[in-house]
């Protein structure tokens, strides 16, 4: 990227965080994952995008005055050729990383992780074996728990730091708890992220279509369409259960200096209840509005620049055909958040991130 550019980028709205999603290919096929799971927006997908290795870092050399964090997203990011690569390049260009994996690929890779300088690895743990291997696939969980386990044997310096990060389902909801501890007691870990299942019925799923047709023009929603799920899927959840085991493992990471996230924020059997059976209105800690479309950005891997993690229909330009800032700062992008300052979309219910006042996976 030349200097012009890097100059035309002083002067312009930066995201602070920047998702890339490096590929869409993975190797598990994880039961409530809206890519790859029961439903997933990538099942039948006769072609899977890889975001090239040039575009990334044009992306990063736009943005390097502002020194945004990034996070690397698949897919599962290890299957990335030029991983380390892409690595290297954030931290020349003075950005901190992280990465999200599914854990399998570590043990693999330990050396090249511990020694290559990233900040943290998020890795998507659900239970103990049993539970985990439910959701995720047989073999997973003892494939992650060793990779966890050989980088922080060879790490320096606590280096990079390494936790879990677990989706609450039906399938683990009741156990908790249990599961937590029996995991924390053979596997430490520097942090944790407990997020419910993001999920929307098909009331809200209509109306975001419409939502999207008469703002935008766009006719279809795939991507959103593998979130919708009907309230009867959570029934067998315990909500008292559920937030006393919140309350344990959170006096537990607190004594234990592990930095907890979790997402709704509020926890309470009530506020549990509300979100489980699609009873939006009564949830309690709701944002007022969506801050990450002023934050955040993500470039897929066929490119597209999105400002949600979570909704990949709305897309607003494609790095391949224009700058990544041109886009981030472009008309339709503009008008997009807007919109969100009056209200937000009709899916937004649907993110468990809506209803945390407090900040994400931040440094």
């Amino acid at each position: 990227m030349d200097s012009i550019m890097l100059e035309r980028g002083n002067n312009r709205d930066v995201p602070k965080w920047i998702v890339l999603q490096l590929l869409e290919a993975c190797n598990l096929r994880c039961r409530m994952c809206y890519e790859w799971g029961d439903g997933g927006s990538y099942i039948g997908k006769k072609k899977l995008d890889t975001l090239s290795l040039q575009k990334v870092k044009e992306v990063i050399d736009e943005c390097e005055t502002a020194h945004p964090y990034y996070e690397l997203f698949g897919g599962e990011p290890l299957l990335y050729p030029d991983i380390f690569e892409v690595i290297e390049y954030i931290h020349q260009k003075g950005s901190k990383v992280d990465m999200a994996t599914n854990g399998t690929l570590l043990e693999k890779n330990e050396e090249a992780l511990a020694c290559s300088g990233i900040s943290r690895i998020w890795v998507s743990i659900d239970g103990d074996e049993e539970t985990n291997d439910l959701q995720r696939g047989a073999g997973v969980f003892k494939k992650a728990v060793s990779g966890i386990q050989k980088i922080k044997d060879i790490r320096r310096d606590k280096k990079p730091k390494v936790g879990i990060t677990t989706i609450v389902t039906p399938k683990n909801a009741n156990v908790l708890a249990k599961n937590f501890f029996e995991f924390a007691a053979n596997c430490p870990i520097d942090h944790i992220s407990i997020e419910f299942q993001n999920y929307a019925t098909s009331k809200e799923y209509e109306e975001y279509k419409v939502f999207l047709k008469n703002n935008f023009g766009i006719g279809e929603a795939e991507a959103a369409k593998g979130y919708v799920r009907d309230t009867e899927e959570f029934a067998g959840i315990d909500c008292g259960t559920l937030s006393e085991d919140m309350v344990r493992i959170k006096q537990y990471c607190a004594e234990h200096d592990i930095k907890m996230f979790h997402n709704p924020n509020v926890i309470s059997k009530e506020n549990y209840r509300c979100y489980f059976s699609a009873d939006w209105e009564g949830m309690r800690g709701i944002r007022k509005r969506c801050p990450f479309v002023w934050l955040h950005a993500e470039v897929t891997a066929s490119g597209d620049v999105i400002t949600c993690h979570t909704f990949h229909d709305l897309t607003f330009g494609n790095v391949y055909k224009n700058h990544f800032l041109d886009i981030w700062n472009n008309e339709k992008c503009r008008r997009y958040k807007n919109l969100l300052r009056a209200g937000k979309m009709p899916m937004c219910v649907a993110c468990s991130r809506n209803y945390s006042q407090l900040g994400g996976h931040s440094y």
